[in-house]
Parts: structure tokens; C-alpha cells; sequence
């Protein structure tokens, strides 16, 4: 699935001559529409890339306690996995059942993200009477799993028990039920003597961030991390060597994170698949007060082009992979979205805009050099993100049941797509954006890069229990001293000669001693203060690294920022016990990065059914604004029939919260003027349209 047709067989040059003849000549099309085309869809049934990989296709649920993590009060998700189960009469929610079976998830991850932290999973197996708050406990999980026809993808804490209760748990899954196995007869006597046979276990969730405000408070270095996994590994195959096992990378820090290195590097040959976490566009504002949030226009087309930026964010994640574990692994993107964390002055979570980058990233996935195993979007039922929103305590409180965009773009993934991928070459119009947030600028030319003077101020400076040194031009110390308190020191200044992306990079290390309870690492940030602007970017884990290791961090400044600040940040979290020790940094840069060319507003993916009679293809019309024009050819000219279904929306904004805005506006109907060949047809803008297409 290219944007470009690459080189190749004569076969593809032929098809290349054709797309020029299409985009610079289109009387033909002309005539049988009123727009002439100003794009061009080639689907090559021919060129075959490979099986569609059905398992990108999963979501995620909520089912274990939230105290500590989402509030200071027990929630217990575990009755009803907010929404997936009647625990009154002991079966699956059978509207939330039939809508993810119209969906197609094939996947389905427990307990759920950060509340895995929490888990313990042998709270979750047994009578019913005797766990009241996991009345959704594992067995039930698996009986959903089989009724919705998906796979289980297991999470095991990496905060509660150990190597040998993660081995405990693989037993009770699916070992046979006899006397050499107690947890299997534990199963066995709960009604369920057949092993469940799960295969996917995932290895914690975002342990580099430690476990929120759980009691007692527990943080991963990733040797600690990596030596847990590889324990846990190695017990958990020894009680069922064909399962898969996936470990953590860095949780939104990106590639080049040490933590990413030290555990690939720790774990070879331990590791089946590689988890990443990707939410492209990064609106971290729970109180209020980012003036970003008020131009809801920028953000939408930042959801927009944030798909071809997290494509090229997936690539580097491989190449890290490749160079740290001493092979390719497959990744396993286990949660993903637009990351709007915010309700002023709308819930942009829930927006048509979020939905339509997720469902367009999903073709991403797809590829086969992307070399994604599984996917599962974050997430399926009510919670903060859910695209289905209704009774969170079904059986005692009926409602009805909304569908926000997000469910009805995925639908149509579950519903038009087959079973083999076939390459597809789009010719589009492609559009700028400006940057926001984590979203960088794209524009012709791709902008100026190269590293920005910058020298470290020569005053240094101390205070209450910290002091910090400068050391040449790129190098200061920082000393602590029984120190418990939370400072910001200014470095010096970088002249913003044009908007775009800002890189930071810089050494780091500790001198000595364990890793102490302390945040070390430095800031990038609007010099207007971020309490006015928001916008910063931040290197650290300085305090965890025993040898000198490379940290970076990258900002997208604001269109009117004229000048950033550096600072060396030292925290040491409230209540914590006071902290002593010595950290230094050197080869501290800052660079401006070129920006990414213009992104592409129409793309494409495509697939046969297993009997090659039918051609299915998704197209996506990302431009905000415009209808585009386009000519579908079926290259091997075996096109007979087709039908169409679309989903659109007023505007990229609409949420579906207060009525349905965004739906199915097109179900079906049969495609005029269909070719051999192919045909023309207008794509609405803002929009995600699939064909079914019957071959000769």
C-alpha cells in the first residue's frame, strides 16, 4: 500500500504510466462526472502483500480496582467490566455484545491499561459469592472473548506477585486439570475443566511510570523491569511453552528512550512481541487554561496529519528494535488514540476528528513493513474514552445504548474488509499544516534544520538543599543535599528564528549510589512561561541511568513563539523521603528538525475475500473541508460490479454525544458507471468510504 508507486516489473510501470495519464489527463472523466478527478485510487488485486492481519483489529475493556490510579476511591470495574457484563444474570451485555461482533474485534486486553497495576488475578478466578468485586472475573472474560469470537490478550501485573504467580496464572489458563496442576483444578472445579488456551500475555502496562499513587508506591528501572520479565518468561513457558509474551517499551517517551534499549538489549530471545503505546496528538489538559484547546480547527487537522508522522514514529521503533534485540520483532501497539485528556470546552476525546485518525491509522497497521501483530484501541465501552456509551451496571440499570464515531468508522473496517492484503496506489492532493502539540509542521520544503546556537549560562547557582554548576559551554553538575522540594533552573535561551520542531538532547548519569527518589532531566520551553503558553517538552530519568546515557525530548513550538528556554529540572515527589546525591549532564543541544513534507489527503488500503471473487477497498478523505474527485481502476481490469457505503459528519467536532451526527450515510447503494476498469467516484471530505467490488 504505497502513496508512490516504487520500482519494480514492468507490470508496475505500466500501471505508474497509467496514474500519470490519469492525474494530468481526465477528459474521459470529465465527461462522466462533473468534477473532473484531482486523485487517483489504483488497487492492484494482483500484487498480492500477504493475509490480513485480523489481530490489529482489537480493543481494550476495564476490569479491576481504580483506586490509587484514577482517584482515591475504590472503583470497582471488575462487576461489570463497565459495561461488558450482566453480573445479574451472569452473562455477556447482549446489545454490547452484538455491536462488537458488528465491529469485528478480534482482540480483547485485561484488565485493562493502568489498572493492571492493581491486579491481582487470583482475586478474579473462583466462586462468585466469594469475589464480589470481580463478579467479571477471568473466567467470565474468557466467555466473552469466545461469544464475541476474539482473542484474550492477558496483562500480568508488574506491581502484585511475581514470577511465580505469573506462572500460577498461565497454569490456570491452560494447563490440563489434574493433580499436577492445582490452579487448573481450581478451574476445573469453577466449571470450566477444558484449558482456556489463551495465548497472548502481555508484561505489565507502562511500567516506567511506576503505579500512580498506589500504596505502597513501586517504580521499574528497566534493569529491574527486564530482569522481573525475564524471570516471568521463563516460568510461565516452562508451564506452557506456546504462548507469546510481550514486553514494554518506554511509555510516550519515544524510540530513543534508554528504558526501550536496556530491556531489548536485557531480554533477548525472551521476547515474542514488542509493546508500544502510540497517541498521536497529545492535549494533556485536565484543569483547564491550554489556549491550544480553544482552536478546535487546529486540532482536528492535527488529528488529520498526525497518521504519516506516527507511520514514520513506528519505523524508527523498528529500526531500535532491530539494533537492541539483535532481530526484528513484531509490535504490538496495545493502546492507541488521538490522547485528548480534557473537557473544556468540549470532550475532543470523542470527537469525529480522534475517531477518524484512529480508524485511518489502522491502515497503517495494516502494512505489512510496518510489522504490527496486534492493535487494540483504547478503548471499546464507556470509561473515559469508550466509543459505546451506556449502562455501566447493566442488569440494574437499563439505557440505551450510543455509538459514538468511532464505532461507526470501525464498522465499516469489520464489515468491507477480506481476508488477503493487495497493494494500492493513491495519487492525492496533499495539504500543510502548521504543527500543534506533537503534531509537527508539514509543509513544502520541508523547513530549515540544523542545530541552534546554544550555550550554557556560566553563573550556575544554588539554594535549599540543591546546587548546580555549569562545566564548559554544554556540561553542568547538580548536587543534592537532603533536598525534598520541586525547582526549575535556567540554563540559558534559543532564539526561535522560525516555527517548527525543536529537538533537545543531552548525556546524562548519577555519580554514584542507587537511584534515588528524585526526577532529574531538563526542559524545553516557551520562554513566555508555561503557565501562559503550555507548551514544553522534557527529558528525564537522569537519576536512573549508573553510566553516562543519551536522553532527548522534542517540541512543537506555537506559531507566534520567538524564543525557548532551557532548565534543569530536579523534583523530588511530595512525600518522598528527602534526597543526597550528585548528577551530571553534558553535550547538551538543541536542534530545529526539518519538517515532514505535506500530508496525503486521500488514502487507501485493500483486500480480497478468501475466494477472490470480491475486491473490497477503504478510502479516506482527510481534507477538513473539500470533496475530492478521484478515479478508482482496478488495474487487471476485473472489475464488474459495486457497492458503497460511507460514513461522514457535519464536522470533524461532532462527538454523537447529544444526537448522532456522524453515522452511515451511505449503506450499500450500487456504484454507477462501473468499468472494467473501474469508475469514478466523489469522496465527501472528512470522510471513511468502503467498496465492495465483484470481480469477473
Amino acid at each position: 500500500m504505497n502513496d508512490n508507486p516504487p520500482p519494480g516489473s514492468p507490470s508496475r510501470h505500466v500501471v505508474a504510466i497509467v496514474l500519470a495519464l490519469l492525474a494530468l489527463c481526465s477528459a474521459h472523466a470529465a465527461a462522466q462526472q462533473q468534477a473532473a478527478p484531482r486523485a487517483a485510487v489504483t488497487v492492484l488485486p494482483r500484487e498480492t502483500l500477504g493475509p490480513v492481519r485480523r489481530l490489529v483489529f482489537g480493543h481494550n475493556l476495564e476490569a479491576a480496582d481504580a483506586k490509587g490510579i484514577f482517584g482515591s476511591q475504590s472503583r470497582p470495574f471488575g462487576r461489570t467490566g463497565d459495561g461488558f457484563w450482566d453480573p445479574k444474570r451472569r452473562r455477556p451485555v447482549p446489545e454490547v455484545l452484538r455491536l462488537a461482533r458488528e465491529l469485528g474485534v478480534t482482540v480483547m486486553r485485561y484488565p485493562g491499561g493502568c489498572l493492571t497495576h492493581n491486579f491481582n488475578w487470583k482475586h478474579a478466578v473462583g466462586p462468585v459469592e466469594q469475589r464480589p468485586d470481580f463478579a467479571f472475573g477471568i473466567d467470565e472474560y474468557i466467555q466473552w472473548c469466545r461469544a464475541a469470537a476474539a482473542e484474550p490478550l492477558m496483562n500480568v501485573s508488574a506491581y502484585v506477585g511475581g514470577p511465580k504467580e505469573a506462572a500460577e496464572l498461565v497454569e490456570y489458563l491452560n494447563a490440563p486439570a489434574d493433580d499436577a496442576h492445582p490452579w487448573a483444578r481450581k478451574r476445573a472445579e469453577g466449571g470450566h475443566p477444558e484449558p482456556h488456551g489463551v495465548m497472548y500475555f502481555e508484561m505489565g502496562n507502562e511500567s516506567d511510570h511506576g503505579n500512580h499513587d498506589v500504596k505502597p508506591f513501586r517504580k521499574h528501572t528497566p534493569a529491574a523491569y527486564a530482569a522481573w520479565y525475564n524471570q516471568c518468561a521463563r516460568r510461565m513457558r516452562a508451564m506452557d511453552p506456546s504462548i507469546r509474551i510481550g514486553a514494554h517499551m518506554g511509555t510516550g517517551t519515544g524510540p530513543d528512550d534508554p528504558w526501550n534499549r536496556i530491556v531489548l538489549e536485557s531480554t533477548r530471545g525472551q521476547v515474542d512481541f514488542v509493546v508500544v503505546h502510540t497517541y498521536a496528538v497529545g492535549l494533556w489538559d485536565p484543569k483547564g487554561g491550554n489556549p491550544v484547546a480553544d482552536q478546535p480547527d487546529l486540532l482536528m487537522r492535527a488529528c488529520m496529519a498526525a497518521g504519516e508522522q506516527t507511520e514514520e514514529l513506528l519505523a524508527r521503533y523498528r529500526k531500535v528494535v532491530r539494533e537492541a534485540a539483535g532481530r526484528d520483532i513484531p509490535l504490538a501497539i496495545t493502546e492507541y488514540n488521538a490522547s485528548f485528556v480534557q473537557t473544556r470546552p468540549m470532550p475532543y476525546r470523542y470527537s469525529y476528528g480522534a475517531a477518524l485518525f484512529s480508524a485511518d491509522y489502522l491502515r497503517i497497521l495494516l502494512k505489512p513493513e510496518t510489522n504490527v501483530e496486534m492493535a487494540n484501541y483504547w478503548h471499546l465501552v464507556n470509561g473515559y474514552w469508550g466509543m459505546l456509551r451506556g449502562p455501566r451496571t447493566p442488569g440494574e440499570k437499563p439505557g440505551p445504548w450510543r455509538k459514538l464515531p468511532a464505532f461507526w468508522l470501525y464498522r465499516l473496517w469489520g464489515r468491507h474488509f477480506g481476508t488477503k492484503l493487495v497493494d494500492v496506489w493513491v495519487a492525492s492532493p496533499r495539504l500543510e499544516f502548521e504543527g500543534c502539540l506533537r503534531v509537527r509542521p508539514a509543509r513544502k520544503g520541508g523547513g530549515a534544520g540544523g542545530e541552534v546556537p546554544f550555550r550554557i549560562t556560566e553563573r550556575g547557582g544554588s539554594g535549599k538543599g540543591w546546587k548546580w554548576q555549569p562545566g564548559g559551554g554544554r556540561a553542568l553538575t547538580a548536587t543534592l543535599s537532603d533536598y525534598a522540594a520541586e525547582t526549575y533552573h535556567t540554563l540559558g535561551r534559543v532564539k526561535v528564528t522560525e516555527p517548527g520542531t525543536y529537538r533537545l538532547s543531552h548525556e546524562g548519569r548519577r555519580t554514584g549510589g542507587k537511584p534515588p527518589a528524585a526526577a532529574v532531566g531538563v526542559d524545553l520551553i516557551d520562554a513566555r512561561g508555561w503557565d501562559a503558553t503550555k507548551s514544553g517538552a522534557a527529558t528525564g530519568g537522569v537519576e536512573g541511568a549508573a553510566e553516562w546515557r543519551r536522553f532527548e525530548t522534542k517540541l512543537v513550538t506555537l506559531p507566534d513563539c520567538t524564543a525557548l528556554d532551557v532548565h534543569l529540572r530536579l523534583i523530588v515527589k511530595k512525600n518522598a523521603p528527602p534526597v543526597t546525591g550528585a548528577f551530571e549532564i553534558r553535550d547538551l543541544r538543541v536542534e530545529k528538525v526539518a519538517d515532514p513534507p505535506p500530508y496525503a489527503a486521500l488514502t487507501a488500503s485493500a483486500s480480497l475475500s478468501a475466494d477472490g471473487r470480491t475486491l473490497y477497498a477503504i478510502v479516506f478523505n482527510k481534507h477538513h473541508a473539500e470533496a475530492i474527485a478521484a478515479r478508482v481502476t482496478v488495474a487487471d481490469g476485473s472489475a464488474r460490479s459495486a457497492r458503497v457505503w460511507a460514513v461522514t459528519g457535519p464536522s470533524l467536532t461532532c462527538t454523537n454525544l447529544d444526537q448522532t451526527q456522524v453515522r452511515e450515510t451511505v449503506s450499500g447503494k450500487a456504484v454507477e458507471r462501473v468499468e472494467a476498469g473501474g469508475f469514478p467516484h466523489t469522496f465527501p471530505p472528512r470522510s471513511m468510504t468502503a467498496f465492495e467490488i465483484v470481480r469477473k
